[in-house]
């Protein structure tokens, strides 16, 4: 039994370790405005920010709505910006105009300021917007007095985006989601922020509301060779944690290197899927002497 642990620990579970040079005479985000998007759980997306495209689920939302039905924000976390951030509640303490909508049932945004107004959207209880400017134009709903005021806010569900078109690989380099689940709320109330880009070292602060609304915060630190990110993943085993090496691929990689880098995860995989099953075999075997 103890040989079979052994073997388990040397499997090559779809490793793309590679010797890491010294490159830190540049740094290899500099050209990418320290921002980074995901594809998936662990698959990393360069991205610049002037060159970041939202599906219409994602989309902006301004208009008007009556501000009788909104309240000062306590700072819940659901305030998105034009980046897909979701804003902690540290933060709003530095911004102003931020408020809820407190309305039961939600709220329509009108295209202008006036009951007759066209409804371009319509905005859930407790999303957050803010508040770009008073109109002067007066009004009571419901027996209660306010003014029409112009908000800004972005809607908080979207679809994730794919770095890689569809092929056998795709499961090797981005965690792929069911249709069905493209629209859940925690895909887009997330970021990853670079603490640390110096030489070959990449550090990766990772945060990101779960589906119960709690913020989680990780760190993950990469080492970077030829353009490369060498991510060092500790993954649970029962013999205990095996180090896992994995490649992240930049977004600015010519499409060429990528289709080869699909062929060589697919012969790994392929390789692995042989190798797990010859060990279970034995396994299964070692069990059916040990009775």
């Amino acid at each position: 039994m103890k040989k079979l642990l052994l073997v388990l620990l040397l499997v090559p579970l779809v490793s793309f370790g590679q010797s890491i040079e010294n490159n830190s005479s540049s740094t290899f985000l500099e050209k990418y405005n320290n921002t980074v998007w995901t594809d998936g759980i662990s698959t990393i997306r360069f991205r610049k920010l002037s060159s970041i495209k939202y599906t219409e689920s994602t989309k902006e939302i301004k208009g008007y709505v009556f501000d009788g039905f909104l309240k000062k924000s306590a700072g819940n976390g659901k305030l998105y910006d034009d980046k897909g951030y979701f804003i902690i509640q540290d933060y709003f303490e530095n911004l102003k105009n931020i408020y809820d909508i407190n309305a039961k049932s939600g709220l329509n945004v009108r295209e202008s300021p006036s009951t007759s107004g066209k409804i371009v959207d319509k905005l859930e209880y407790g999303i957050t917007v803010k508040i770009l400017k008073k109109t002067g134009e007066f009004i009571e709903v419901e027996g209660i007095k306010g003014e029409w005021v112009e908000i800004k806010t972005y809607n908080q569900y979207g679809h994730r985006q794919h770095l890689f078109p569809d092929n056998d690989g795709r499961n090797f380099f981005v965690n792929e989601v069911n249709e069905s689940d493209t629209l859940l709320e925690c895909e887009m109330c997330g970021y990853k922020k670079i603490t640390q880009n110096i030489g070959n070292i990449l550090n990766v602060l990772d945060n990101v509301r779960n589906d119960f609304g709690d913020i989680e915060s990780s760190e993950n630190s990469f080492l970077i060779n030829n353009n490369e990110l060498i991510h060092t993943l500790e993954q649970g085993n029962p013999a205990g944690k095996v180090l896992i090496k994995e490649r992240f691929i930049p977004l600015s990689s010519d499409s060429i290197y990528i289709e080869e880098v699909k062929k060589e995860n697919k012969i790994k995989q392929e390789l692995f899927t042989y190798k797990w099953k010859r060990l279970l075999i034995e396994y299964e075997n070692t069990v059916l002497d040990d009775y």
